[in-house]
């Protein structure tokens, strides 16, 4: 039986209180930074107060929906698993909705201090926005580690009775953060990409507006949106990733532990508490040598480069100690698990690498923004086809990356047994995610910068003062565009580690259940979990991106309506409340569908095919999003960026008006390149991680249930099988068909040419 001893709980209780001190710091930090006084313009408090507005209620409105969603859920859970896993699902949901809050409420408070700042010099824009943005990482990683800490040192008093139930409370805590984040990140993804695909067709296409302007209806909508996707919905996409992989870590260690020791269970949260606080001292190195005349971007990778040097470091005195006191574990093993860990950062760095050379305009010895704009320039069709081919290379080589690491993590680990191989897979995710706090703050400045820049445009400050803060903003925005691609390249590849990972904890569960699993790929039954697990990923990423279409389509009718209402004087401002509206309740009614039906499919497949059949589909998945995210999210990185580089180009349109109408021309084509890209980079790509992780952490809660169904199945006479499979496949067409369907209408010419022909009389009564 296992044994937990003083050292075990000791160790767990110092870094329990650490990272409740984390909180405290964070929270404290926060306080101070919204108690410092700032320049107040009027122009940009009443921006900001509409952006806190609309993105505080798109929140609320998310949390009365998941809560019926999570309600049922938890029932299941309530009933098939059992009340303590069901308590964690909560705890997991309510850790999370915290986080997600501090983030929102701390983001949209920030931006309006970062433009103010802005106008006094780069620096202190910067730090008005880093500091923030460091303070939120640091609270949502704090919340994780306190949690499983706890829950790992209550485990440590049984001695290891009951060892199934507490992997239920383990798994049952990160579902629950899981479910969160895919609430957060898909109807985040929905809603800002909606507001940001209906604002660029109407206002900048079709209206010829700039960037933000007033006249826009989706403009709040729009930075709500960052703040909405980004500012909360990445950290808990990160904060989802981080989770799930210290947890099947820890479970993969139980399983261990009960034969070699308690050690395994102590290292996965060892790990990642190292990581944070090397992240820490990596964030205090960026703030302390935030210089003037040094560049934001530069001062963010440095301090990257610094963390993970660090956490190298640190992860040698860990481990080294540890080995100290773990004298049963041999010199190879240890040196195994530390270069698993190690290879893990590495290729999170490897990946980032790799996402910014196929998106980043400023890679200047590839440039393939800069080849996409040659080839755009012939037509959209050729920027489209580009896009596509260029975010098909990069998963390519993201998928080399992760491949070649876990390839290499095998071949050292092999010598000491499979279960210790795919133990150290999972530490080498740990690894990948060990430095998120660092990645977070990254990623939150992003939206910081962005709005930022929006206020400091249509702020009342002197002219020089505002032309500082919009020239300082502008280097906010670009630089946090890059930091978040570097960021979502981590939390893809992030995810792939956690995704094996967690099969290999699935799969560990059913072994410890006395479950034989062939996992053979002669076996038909997996071959069929392959295609379903596959087939899902293309289903989920296709109903998130029609929910963006749904929605855009009555937003860009209100943008119009609001515009010509604006211009034929009507009214003296848009409504933006209006298209705020239409974003939060398409947004939160588009991603109910694709939850529900794709954890229908899962729940009824394990029933027809059992384990072999599950672990198999949970493996179709992380193939199949392994390509298809990485492809999303950097070909819409790509647009994104192009669109941008054309926009810098602008000429003056009164001093060169031909030159303006061609880089009119060419500035529509690569609108419609980043309009296309939205919803896969910031709504169906991210978003794949955080489905694979609650598939995962579903089937490995399920698992002793759908052992328990199984063996009833295995009573029942051939027929009375056979009735159950065509019942399931039922069910499962039944949801499908309910789900997918659409009333029949007649589509006339009259109908699709409405609003073009309102547009086109408009043009000649002006003209």
């Amino acid at each position: 039986m296992l044994k937990f001893g003083v050292f075990e709980q000791a160790m767990l209780l110092v870094i329990g209180i650490c990272a409740a001190l984390t909180i405290i710091g964070a929270v404290v930090v926060a306080v101070l930074y919204l108690r410092a006084k700032y320049r107040h313009d009027e122009e940009m408090e009443k921006w900001t107060r509409r952006i806190k507005l609309a993105a505080m209620a798109f929140l609320y409105a998310m949390w009365k929906k998941l809560s019926v969603t999570a309600a049922g859920t938890g029932f299941l859970i309530l009933i098939c698993v059992g009340w303590q896993a069901a308590v964690a699902f909560a705890l997991g949901l309510l850790f999370s909705a915290f986080s997600g809050f501090y983030a929102m409420y701390l983001a949209t408070r920030a931006n309006v201090r970062t433009a103010a700042q802005a106008s006094k010099s780069t620096i202190a824009g910067f730090k008005a926005s880093y500091l923030p943005a460091a303070s939120i990482a640091m609270l949502t990683l704090g919340t994780s580690i306190l949690a499983i800490t706890s829950i790992l040192f209550l485990f440590s008093f049984t001695n290891g009775a009951d060892t199934l139930l507490w992997i239920g409370i383990l798994v049952g805590l990160s579902c629950g953060t899981s479910y969160m984040s895919l609430f957060a990140k898909v109807g985040g993804g929905i809603y800002t990409k909606t507001a940001d695909i209906g604002g660029d067709l109407v206002g900048k296409s079709e209206a010829g507006l700039p960037e933000d302007s007033w006249l826009n209806a989706a403009v709040i909508a729009d930075l709500a949106g960052d703040n909405v996707g980004d500012a909360q919905g990445m950290p808990m996409d990160i904060k989802d990733s981080h989770d799930g992989a210290v947890t099947s870590a820890s479970v993969l260690g139980i399983v261990l532990a009960v034969t070699l020791g308690p050690a395994y269970i102590m290292l996965p949260i060892t790990v990642a508490f190292v990581g944070m606080i090397a992240s820490m001292i990596g964030i205090l190195y960026t703030l302390t040598t935030a210089k003037e005349g040094r560049k934001p971007g530069r001062l963010m990778n440095n301090g990257t480069f610094i963390t993970s040097g660090i956490f190298v470091i640190l992860l040698v005195i860990a481990f080294f100690l540890l080995s100290k006191h773990y004298t049963d574990i041999s010199i190879g093993r240890w040196i195994a698990l530390y270069s698993a860990t190690v290879i893990g950062l590495g290729s999170g760095i490897g990946v980032g690498i790799v996402t910014d050379i196929f998106t980043s305009p400023d890679q200047n010895k590839i440039g393939i923004p800069q080849r996409l704009l040659l080839m755009g320039r012939k037509g959209f069709p050729l920027n489209i086809l580009g896009g596509d081919s260029y975010g098909l290379m990069s998963s390519a080589a993201t998928a080399i990356v992760v491949g070649l690491s876990i390839f290499i993590v095998t071949v050292i680990c092999w010598q000491h047994g499979l279960q210790f191989v795919l133990y150290a897979i999972a530490l080498g995710a740990v690894g990948s995610l060990s430095i998120s706090t660092d990645t977070i703050t990254k990623d939150i400045f992003g939206p910081i910068g962005d709005n930022a820049q929006s206020l400091a445009k249509n702020s009342s400050l002197p002219p020089e003062e505002k032309k500082r803060a919009l020239a300082n903003c502008t280097i906010y925005d670009s630089d946090g565009n890059t930091s978040k691609a570097w960021t979502k390249g981590f939390s893809i590849l992030g995810a792939l580690w956690m995704a094996v990972s967690l099969a290999a904890s699935v799969y560990s569960i059913f072994v410890e259940a006395g479950v034989t699993v062939d996992l053979s790929f002669l076996n038909p039954v997996n071959f069929a979990g392959f295609l379903v697990g596959s087939a899902m990923v293309s289903l989920f990423s296709a109903m998130l991106i029609l929910a963006v279409i749904s929605n855009t389509v009555p937003l860009i009718s209100a943008v119009r309506t609001e515009y010509r209402a604006v211009i034929q004087k009507k009214k003296s401002e848009p409504d933006y409340a209006r298209c705020a509206t239409i974003t939060t309740e398409g947004g939160l009614n588009g991603l109910v569908r694709p939850i529900v039906v794709s954890l229908s499919i899962v729940l009824i497949w394990g029933i027809i095919a059992g384990p072999e059949g599950w672990v198999s589909l949970l493996m179709g998945l992380i193939i199949c999003t392994s390509v298809l995210a990485p492809s999303q999210t950097n070909s819409g990185g790509l647009w994104d960026n192009a669109k941008k580089m054309i926009e810098d180009m602008e000429p003056d349109r009164a001093e060169k008006p031909l030159l303006w109408k061609a880089w009119k021309i060419l500035h529509d084509i690569f609108v419609g390149g980043d309009t296309v890209g939205d919803p896969k980079k910031d709504t169906s790509g991210p978003s794949l991680n955080t489905f694979n992780a609650v598939i995962a952490f579903i089937m490995s809660l399920f698992a002793i249930f759908l052992v328990r169904v199984r063996a009833y199945l295995a009573t029942l006479p051939s027929w009375g099988y056979i009735i159950i499979i065509i019942l399931g496949v039922a069910i499962i067409t039944i949801i499908v068909i309910y789900f997918a369907r659409k009333p029949r209408m007649e589509v006339t010419l009259e109908q699709l040419t409405d609003e073009i022909k309102l547009s086109v009389d408009e043009e000649k009564q002006n003209n």
